[in-house]
């Protein structure tokens, strides 16, 4: 089982790998949102590893985000950015910067979220 410092890192590089596509073609924006909804993906994982377990598929991970009260602030930014992305992926969906501002503005608070949590020292549920 992954650590929680290895999510972050592949957390971390997800965002990286969207930054460094230069959304010249639809297909770059698309897989921007999609890289940035993983990088949501691992840093949900991390939440879960840092308390010593892993969800272990996405329907996994949706429920326990539904049912987890840590996730009441963040359930809809997570359920937003991967609806983005499957309609990215499947549907062809042509988005646009605009878009992309909206799915880096819910990986932003995903991401504080956690890391609020899984920096502290003894990360309690």
């Amino acid at each position: 089982m992954a650590t929680a410092r290895e999510h972050l890192d592949w957390a971390e590089q997800n965002e990286a790998f969207a930054r460094s596509l230069d959304r010249k073609y639809q297909v770059d924006i698309n897989w921007t949102i999609t890289a940035l909804f993983y990088s949501a993906v691992h840093y949900v994982d991390s939440y879960f590893a840092a308390r010593g377990t892993r969800p272990p598929d996405h329907e996994t991970r949706e429920k326990q985000i539904r049912e987890l009260l840590f996730f009441t602030s963040i359930r809809k930014d997570y359920k937003r950015l991967k609806d983005m992305s499957r309609e990215a992926r499947y549907e062809l969906a042509p988005y646009g910067e605009r878009e992309v501002l909206e799915a880096k503005g819910h990986l932003e608070r995903i991401k504080a979220v956690i890391l609020a949590k899984v920096n502290q020292p003894n990360p309690a549920p």
